[in-house]
């Protein structure tokens, strides 16, 4: 029955529809239609006759069931039409229910398995490869202690001519190397910080035990690579250790492998205390891009960091490497750096423009891919005429695909195959029962799934009644 609560906020809708001359009537074909001439009132001109309160009154009365003689009382017309209606709908929202849950939705979330890699693989930040990196200059060449033992070993000057005799130290694990790095007095702990066991390892048997071949003069070859500085390190600190510990297993006559040892640490001390020479004179002189490539710019720390503390931008640095120019310090940088922060952002939107357009392609390929392969397994049980129409209409609809549809790649796949599955359920919205439950526990996130289910139920039912409803004006 319709109570006169019901009719109270009929009416004021009513009155507000008017207001905008709207007029809501239920299409000829509806199953609604029964329902309506139920609680039909006498016509027009006399209804507009009546105050609101005899019009609810009359409607009330029409839908409440009827008594009879023997004081029972038997359904109204409106109560068996409403009944006809819950018995015709029901069934059919049964078959909904068992649809949506043991076809469509696990087929949903099948496909959404498949392609979740194609947008977890790729990252635009990825594609761009230039960074900024500060010269390495490692906590313990800078402690007193070490700089008084650089002070005190270092040579003068690069070794030219003859170079000593290489004899072959012994084959001991990195593990053990690294135990003598972190041993040595005084600096061990700050020294083994800054260090790996790969990088130890490599140097110890690449320079101790002769596997470098193309190193013929370890004081040019540091002096010139000053990115090396941690193997000068490792060459120095280790040499000194040996000179007066040589670990046993060592080729080689005593003064060969003494005048060798203080070779490698005299030349290795000059090359840090060059290295740290070039850096503090860059600093001085306002430098701050030690050196530069294709995909790295090499900046002096000590005039890095105080550069970003004023206020700096790293995009300008980085902008150096769109453009051929020789700007090498801060005043130079500072200068032109609207100029060069432009160039840059330019190269980060093309590229995540050009990463975007490839992730769509590979997110589009993977649902076509995945949805074919699944279909095949013949999970609607439909005919191959049927089948050939849904595989059709999605390959159609993946045409519209956008980079915005994948950022939610569940949502794109449900709306994807909802709709494909046109051709096997014409009538069912699985696209609207689906994503009602999502949108359920999205607004209430401690319901039940049953909850969740009852909730997107009432969407599905509204939205079917509002579909049987025309507007006109």
């Amino acid at each position: 029955m319709i109570t006169q609560n019901d009719l109270a906020k009929a009416l004021m809708v009513s009155s507000q529809l008017e207001d905008k001359n709207i007029t809501l009537n239920v299409k000829e074909d509806s199953y609604l239609r029964p329902l309506v001439e139920a609680i039909s009132l006498p016509p027009e001109d006399v209804v507009t006759n009546l105050s609101d309160s005899e019009v609810i009154n009359d409607v009330v009365g029409i839908t409440n069931k009827v008594p009879v003689e023997t004081q029972e009382f038997i359904p109204s017309r409106y109560d068996s039409a409403l009944s006809d209606i819950v018995n015709t709908t029901i069934p059919d929202f049964q078959v909904l229910l068992k649809t949506v849950r043991s076809e469509i939705n696990p087929f949903v979330k099948a496909l959404v398995d498949s392609v979740q890699h194609a947008i977890t693989s790729l990252d635009p930040k990825d594609l761009i490869k230039t960074k900024v990196n500060t010269a390495v200059v490692p906590d313990v060449i800078l402690d007193s202690q070490f700089q008084e033992l650089l002070n005190r070993f270092s040579h003068s000057e690069v070794v030219e001519g003859e170079i000593p005799a290489s004899p072959v130290l012994a084959d001991v694990d990195s593990s053990v190397v690294m135990g003598w790095l972190a041993g040595y007095p005084g600096i061990g702990g700050l020294l083994v910080k800054d260090l790996g066991d790969d990088l130890v390892k490599e140097v110890y048997h690449g320079v101790f035990r002769q596997n470098w071949r193309g190193v013929n003069n370890l004081g040019h070859y540091l002096r010139y690579h000053p990115e090396h500085v941690k193997i000068a390190l490792i060459v120095f600190v280790l040499a000194n250790w040996f000179i007066n510990d040589l670990p046993e297993g060592s080729t080689g006559s005593p003064n060969e492998i003494l005048d060798h040892l203080e070779y490698l640490r005299g030349q290795a001390g000059l090359a840090i205390k060059s290295y740290l020479e070039k850096l503090d004179k860059e600093a001085q002189n306002g430098i701050i891009i030690s050196s530069r490539s294709n995909n790295e710019i090499r900046v002096n720390p000590f005039t890095y960091h105080g550069w970003i503390k004023d206020g700096g931008d790293v995009e300008a640095i980085l902008g150096l490497s769109l453009q051929r120019n020789t700007y090498q310090s801060v005043e130079e940088i500072n200068e032109h750096k609207e100029e060069l922060k432009s160039l840059w952002q330019e190269h980060v939107n093309n590229v995540t423009r050009t990463t975007s357009d490839d992730m769509v392609q590979r997110v589009k390929e993977s649902l076509e891919f995945n949805f074919n392969h699944l279909i095949n397994e013949d999970p609607f049980h439909a005919s191959e005429q049927e089948y050939r129409e849904v595989t059709n209409l999605f390959t159609d609809l993946l045409q519209y695909v956008r980079q915005q549809d994948i950022e939610n790649i569940h949502v794109l796949t449900l709306k994807l195959v909802s709709r494909s599955l046109t051709p096997i359920y014409p009538s069912l919205n699985a696209e609207l029962f689906l994503s009602s439950i999502d949108t359920a526990f999205y607004k209430y996130p401690n319901i039940t799934v049953k909850e969740a289910a009852s909730i997107a139920a009432i969407y599905y039912l509204v939205d079917a009644i509002a579909s049987d409803i025309a507007i006109s004006r």
